[in-house]
């Protein structure tokens, strides 16, 4: 294919990080005269996805298919086609130097030229404006990258996409807890051995982490102060100081058990930010495809408004030989026909004006540039001329490129992984509760705060505990129901992904069709051209004989000529299109642009 390449710019953009952006000199590379291990891994990825899947057979070679032209152009098919269909600037700089030389002139014949020289010129002034900004496409790609809102508003779901990455990781954080509890009960009792009143008040706190294999570790320390009423209250503390050193650690081996369940959010989550990152690499490709679409759109509305100038200035030089010969042998029906299509082409022109405006406010609203904003008037004139040089390309690898290469891919790809994971968690989900907890600690008792404490230190009193824990619910519906609902959202995601592949070949084929076809218009509306061009000199040829018959027919061979240059105009248009489109058909648009997208710590 044809790369581009330019000088190199780096700048922020937005939380994602950087762009690296380079330019725009077309440089054909040769065509690969070896086709990849072909359709192997459209095969593999094509191939029914099992539990324990075939080993996939050795990838055969295939046959390069190369599709396009292969032949460079004539050297002189630029100068033909910037003759036919040349830019404003250029056309009012050739028009006012043909009527310079024509100003000192005194011959009817040549005020005739002159005045339908300054006719060309007074409809390409219409578009003149003070303020002017030349562009290239690379100046136009950096901008939009730079200025861009839709790529800045984009940008940020990558960063968002992350923070929830670290949400799930902090599952596994220590978590530091405390709490204070006071307590006042008054009851009966039956005998004067039991207090009335007590007053409790506790204090308690520690730490507890998680870890990776779903085992819950616990460290608390616990302070209790005792205070009652009782007629025996002398025989004991009172108030009592009880300290507590506790460690509890709780073991799933059923539901909850294993690294991969517990660390499955992580993982789904990283896939989550994965996929955002390439959905913002699709926004950006779009944003760039619409940009240079929109450039090429100005290119082609300001060539075709010479077209449009020229064949007024024609149809004004007609329809003033026609007047001029009325009272000879023009009659009023020919010199009124040549005035409605006069008519008829002026307001043409006003549509083909605001063509060109639109087509300037369409770019500047894709490059959201401060400097180029939509309230001041301001001219863009694109200074890069529509190629036309052939790109011979080889069609598998083509489609293995895009297969390679297609963020659509790669996100549905992410997409099973997280089914997949969900599958296992859900399978997870449906086995039954079983926990082992133990409980070790190590007690004391004072008559006051110093005295348990210290007591506490000797590590006198300890004692442990172990519990089983087993929980099932009855038919257990509702995980069963979550399990099978996983298995099939995995299907769905292969099934999905099959489709993906499927839509994908066809994009590519058809803009590798589209960019073909193009390439032969071009050719074929540059013949087109040059014939009507023959056509309309034979007319004039016989028209100087002073026929109006004739100079009707020359009316309708001059809009034959316009139309063949507006025909070779869209097609050089569509050609350099559809040239982008099948960048973006493959996902390479970003390397064709030798545009790269990393975050702020340089990861990506």
């Amino acid at each position: 294919m044809c790369r581009r390449a330019f000088s190199m710019s780096i700048f922020w953009l937005g939380p994602i990080g950087v762009l690296s952006l380079a330019g725009l000199a077309c440089q054909a590379d040769p065509a690969g005269s070896e086709a990849p291990a072909a359709m192997a891994a459209y095969q593999e990825k094509m191939a029914p996805q099992q539990d324990a899947e075939p080993e996939p057979p050795a990838a055969q070679a295939m046959p390069v298919q190369v599709v396009g032209a292969q032949d460079a152009p004539p050297a002189d098919v630029y100068d033909k086609i910037e003759e036919q269909v040349p830019d404003p600037l250029a056309e009012r700089e050739l028009v006012s130097a043909k009527v310079q030389d024509l100003t000192a002139e005194a011959d009817k014949k040549k005020k005739a030229e002159l005045k339908y020289l300054n006719t060309i010129l007074s409809y390409l002034n219409k578009i003149d404006r003070e303020q002017k900004v030349e562009l290239s496409l690379a100046e136009v790609i950096r901008r939009a990258l730079d200025n861009s809102y839709n790529i800045r508003v984009q940008s940020y779901n990558p960063a968002i996409s992350a923070t929830t990455v670290v949400e799930a990781e902090a599952v596994f954080d220590m978590i530091f807890f405390s709490n204070a509890i006071f307590s006042k009960s008054n009851t009966p009792t039956a005998t004067t051995l039991a207090a009335t009143d007590s007053t409790n008040r506790t204090f308690n706190t520690g730490i507890r982490k998680l870890l990776p294999t779903g085992m819950g570790v616990e460290i608390a320390w616990n302070v209790t102060r005792r205070e009652f009423d009782s007629a025996f209250a002398f025989a004991t503390l009172n108030p009592s100081y009880t300290n507590a050193l506790m460690f509890q650690v709780r073991q799933p081996f059923l539901r909850g058990f294993g690294i991969d369940f517990n660390r499955s959010r992580i993982n789904v989550t990283n896939n989550d930010r994965r996929i955002s990152e390439h959905a913002f690499e699709r926004a950006v490709q779009d944003h760039l495809l619409n940009s240079e679409e929109a450039y090429w759109r100005l290119v082609a509305a300001r060539r075709n408004l010479v077209i449009e100038a020229r064949l007024i200035a024609e149809f004004q030089k007609i329809y003033d030989f026609l007047y001029a010969r009325r009272e000879f042998d023009a009659t009023q029906v020919e010199i009124t026909q040549a005035k409605a299509r006069l008519d008829s082409q002026v307001a043409n022109f006003a549509r083909v004006k605001q063509n060109v405006l639109d087509a300037e406010d369409s770019l500047k609203n894709f490059l959201n540039d401060p400097t180029l904003n939509l309230v001041d008037g301001i001219a863009i004139v694109p200074n890069e001329f529509l190629t036309a040089e052939p790109i011979a390309l080889d069609r598998l690898a083509e489609l293995q490129a895009a297969l390679d290469n297609r963020q659509e891919l790669h996100e549905a790809e992410l997409g099973i992984e997280s089914a997949r994971i969900n599958v296992g968690v859900a399978k997870n989900q449906a086995l039954p509760r079983f926990d082992v907890v133990f409980n070790y600690a190590y007690d004391s008792l004072g008559k006051s705060q110093h005295d348990a404490f210290q007591n506490l230190s000797d590590l006198d009193f300890h004692n442990y505990r172990v519990q089983l824990q087993f929980e099932w619910p009855i038919g257990n519906r509702g995980a069963r129901a979550a399990l099978i609902r996983a298995r099939r959202q995995h299907a769905q995601g292969l099934a999905a992904l099959k489709q993906q592949i499927e839509a994908i070949i066809l994009e590519v084929n058809v803009a590798i069709r589209e960019l073909n076809t193009n390439y032969e218009l071009i050719d074929a509306n540059l013949t087109s051209v040059e014939s009507r061009i023959e056509e309309v000199e034979a007319i004039e040829e016989r028209a100087e004989r002073m026929d109006p018959d004739q100079l009707n027919r020359e009316l309708g061979a001059r809009q034959g000529l316009a139309s063949a240059r507006r025909n070779l105009l869209v097609s050089l248009q569509n050609y350099n299109v559809a040239i982008s489109r099948l960048e973006r058909a493959k996902g390479t648009l970003l390397d064709y642009n030798n545009v790269v997208v990393g975050d702020s710590g340089g990861n990506r």
